[in-house]
């Protein structure tokens, strides 16, 4: 236990000792709530901030003091009561004279907000909070921008690789860090998924959104042989016309495109009515469209 807070259990024990206790208590109407008459603390100066609670158990005495940070914790105090505790009244509120120490708030490394306190001097419990932002102080988040929601195909049963750009910029800090709950860079499944991203400027100040990353499933690639065969071309090639199919069926989809364009000229020459054509023209027709469809499911076309 701090020095500080030692001090002020003893000064809160000490002076409810002194007031009134009623012989029976009634219940507490709500949650409590403290205010001031002050937007922001000015923490250069030490100075008096009158409070007032309400919702309190009637007939209650708590002790009201600053703090650095939130909570019910033991934590750095930086001032206490000018004048006593605060005394609740039958219905629930009462006020109080909250002393802030400048000297305490600069000793503990200070911070860009303050938290005016009520604790039950019995156990020093927490009965209400509220934060006041120094005056001066970055009360505002980062600006954090994302990309737009991304679809990309899959490149292997895996999913596919995504990368993307997340920035934040902040008006006291500039450029913040952002971090991402998954990496630009890294593998996505198939089907969707949320991406969600953060930064905090140095003053604690967070900022937090989520955009989806889709990977559709890999198309189906279709038979082409099986297919080339179906309209008579496989069973009729001749070697070049083969040569020009397997290299479409072996080809990555970035080539295929290209061996089908080669596939189709030949065709063109191997049709006609001429003597040593290997396709009539209705042969030809046929094994034409049968590439164009090719290229139409491939996105040739």
């Amino acid at each position: 236990m701090t020095n500080s807070r030692l001090r002020g259990l003893v000064l809160g024990v000490l002076v409810a000792s002194f007031a009134a206790v009623p012989a029976t208590a009634s219940a507490q109407a709500s949650a409590p709530t403290l205010s001031t008459t002050i937007t922001c603390l000015d923490t250069t100066a030490d100075q008096n901030i009158d409070v007032t609670a309400t919702g309190l158990a009637p007939n209650t005495s708590d002790y009201p003091l600053f703090e650095l940070t939130a909570g019910p914790e033991d934590l750095v105090e930086v001032g206490g009561p000018a004048s006593g505790n605060l005394d609740a009244d039958a219905s629930g509120t009462g006020t109080a004279t909250v002393f802030f120490d400048s000297a305490a708030y600069a000793q503990n490394g200070g911070g860009p907000s303050v938290w005016l306190k009520l604790r039950d001097p019995s156990d020093f419990s927490l009965v209400a909070e509220l934060v006041i932002p120094v005056c001066g102080a970055d009360a505002t988040a980062p600006v954090l921008s994302l990309p737009a929601d991304i679809a990309v195909d899959a490149t292997s049963a895996s999913g596919a690789a995504v990368s993307y750009t997340a920035t934040a910029t902040d008006d006291v800090d500039g450029a913040v860090a952002v971090s991402c709950d998954h990496a630009s860079g890294s593998t996505f499944a198939v089907g969707t998924t949320a991406v969600a991203c953060s930064a905090t400027d140095a003053a604690g100040n967070a900022v937090s959104d989520t955009f989806n990353v889709v990977v559709r499933p890999q198309p189906q690639q279709p038979d082409l042989r099986a297919l080339l065969a179906r309209l008579g071309l496989d069973a009729n090639a001749s070697n070049a016309l083969r040569e020009h199919l397997d290299r479409v069926i072996a080809a990555n989809r970035q080539v295929r495109c290209n061996a089908l364009n080669a596939l189709e000229n030949e065709i063109r020459a191997r049709t006609g009515t001429q003597r040593g054509k290997l396709l009539s023209p209705v042969q030809g027709d046929r094994a034409l469209a049968g590439v164009r469809l090719i290229g139409a499911l491939l996105g040739c076309r």
